[in-house]
């Protein structure tokens, strides 16, 4: 996947750790295995993106990368994006979703986001 998120509008969470299980199932869905080297953590982050141009309202989705202890990570090779929520509470609230899935080692349990 070639993709570029909003950095103008890309908030990331802490770090949270993954698990031996996580990293199994990452590598199999990862393209390239290099792209999970020296990674140790999930990056949790939520991107903007004006509904139309101007409007100042936003929607929001929520992407999840490897990255490494320092908080290095591919922006062009994300493990998971949502799809869009009409609101920010809605994609935090999924984020803590996302959150507790990966501090159990157990990111096959990611809930569906909203459409």
């Amino acid at each position: 996947m070639n993709f570029i998120p909003n950095f103008g509008e890309f908030y990331q969470k802490p770090l949270v750790p993954i698990g031996e299980n996580d990293r199994i199932l990452a590598l199999e869905k990862l393209a390239k295995q290099e792209l999970l080297d020296d990674c140790t953590h999930w990056l949790i982050a939520l991107e903007g993106r004006e509904i139309s141009q101007n409007c100042n309202f936003y929607q929001w989705r929520v992407l999840v990368y490897p990255a490494k202890t320092c908080g290095r990570f591919n922006c062009q090779h994300p493990y998971f994006i949502s799809a869009f929520f009409p609101t920010m509470e809605d994609a935090l609230s999924f984020t803590k979703k996302i959150e507790t899935s990966a501090t159990k080692d157990n990111m096959t349990k990611i809930p569906q986001a909203a459409s």
